[in-house]
């Protein structure tokens, strides 16, 4: 087991109130929306573009992983770090076969657009200083 020390709260801690914060800002930018409608099985009959949605297509599931993280990090033992790691990746499998979905139906153009401006789990960022913000692609 990791020594818990001051520094590594506070690392936890913040990481921790960004998951948060994230996971606040997702569901009051959804709380209009039906979650029969936006997590449906089927062909999305729904794209959210705005809020946290504007930089991720999954942001309560990088809230998840954020949270998860703050934990693994605070505890600092070795099966709680393990156990975040397959939090992690039982997200982004979750986020890619959600992924597939947006591929068909009523706004697969519109979906394709939104997946080139956005990430998936992480924002996008524009490296070139001085020229007007341009998602990279991953």
């Amino acid at each position: 087991m990791l020594d818990f020390t001051l520094g590594r709260y506070l690392i936890a801690g913040a990481i921790g109130v960004t998951g948060l914060g994230l996971l606040a800002w997702t569901l009051v930018t959804r709380r209009q929306r039906s979650d029969a409608v936006v997590y449906s099985p089927r062909a999305p009959q729904l794209l959210i573009v705005h809020g946290p949605y504007r930089y991720i297509r999954y942001p309560g599931l990088t809230a998840v992983i954020l949270l998860t993280g703050a934990l693994a990090v605070a505890s600092g033992a070795a099966s709680v770090v393990i156990l975040s790691m397959w939090v992690v990746a039982l997200c982004i499998a979750r986020a890619l076969r959600a992924e597939r979905r947006g591929d068909h139906g009523v706004f697969a153009e519109a979906y394709r657009t939104y997946r080139r401006q956005t990430g998936l789990l992480i924002p996008r960022v524009c490296l070139e200083i001085g020229r007007p913000w341009r998602p990279i692609v991953w």
